[in-house]
């Protein structure tokens, strides 16, 4: 095997590790690219939060806000029977031709090449510290035994000085045995301490909406029930 790529809509540094480890002498490839997009970068750096460099044929924009914005031959044209998704997600600008507006947060670093900072509008603070819940996600994703893991807040109580509860769920790889008090330590010694979750809860699967995206919504559901039944208890 001479050659593996690892394609994903943010950096699987845990799924490039994975194909590391058992491949040693192949080549990895971690592309980057959206499925309104084809691939953006591509880079041989497995174990970074690094995009790489621009992919052939690939024409991009940063926004004032850091936001990637995609044109070019290989972007998408419009969502199909659904003008006003098109409308919100797509820059038609008269210079630059049909783009997609990725939702993303990248930056370009001294070299040349890109770097994911994180999802639009998942910035939080806590702590009085301001970061990306990605970014804890990312970092998790590289602990052994650990095949993905979604990071997600709810609110405090008034009464709770934290105002926000960070809670973590964890999918495991396959024969992987870690408890969520082994989770946390791993995440006590790889993270700032504002990123520390306060709730972990390993799942064999993540919940999926219609679309097979995963329902962040019903894990925010999840972490409430659970929150509660911690503070009676």
């Amino acid at each position: 095997l001479q050659f593996i790529t690892i394609s994903a809509g943010s950096p699987d540094i845990a799924r490039a590790l994975h194909s590391r480890h058992h491949f040693p002498n192949a080549r990895i490839l971690k592309t980057y690219g959206q499925t309104e997009t084809f691939r953006t970068f591509i880079s041989e750096n497995v174990s970074s939060l690094e995009l790489g460099r621009l992919a052939a044929g690939a024409r991009i924009e940063i926004s004032s806000e850091g936001e990637l914005i995609h044109y070019g031959a290989t972007c998408m044209l419009g969502y199909l029977f659904d003008p006003l998704l098109s409308k919100a997600r797509m820059n038609f600008s008269a210079g630059n031709g049909v783009g997609v507006l990725t939702q993303d947060l990248v930056q370009q670093t001294t070299d040349g090449s890109y770097c994911f900072i994180g999802r639009k509008g998942d910035v939080i603070k806590r702590f009085e510290q301001r970061f990306h819940l990605s970014e804890v996600e990312a970092i998790v994703k590289t602990f052994h035994g650990v095949k993905d893991a979604i990071a997600i807040t709810i609110s405090a109580p008034k009464s709770d000085w934290r105002q926000i509860y960070l809670g973590l769920f964890v999918q495991l790889q396959t024969n992987a045995v870690l408890t969520s008090e082994q989770l946390l330590r791993a995440c006590q010694e790889n993270l700032s301490y504002y990123k520390v979750p306060d709730f972990i809860k390993t799942l064999d699967s993540f919940p999926t909406t219609a679309s097979l995206k995963i329902d962040r919504q019903q894990l925010k559901l999840c972490m409430e029930q659970e929150q509660n039944l911690y503070a009676r208890n």
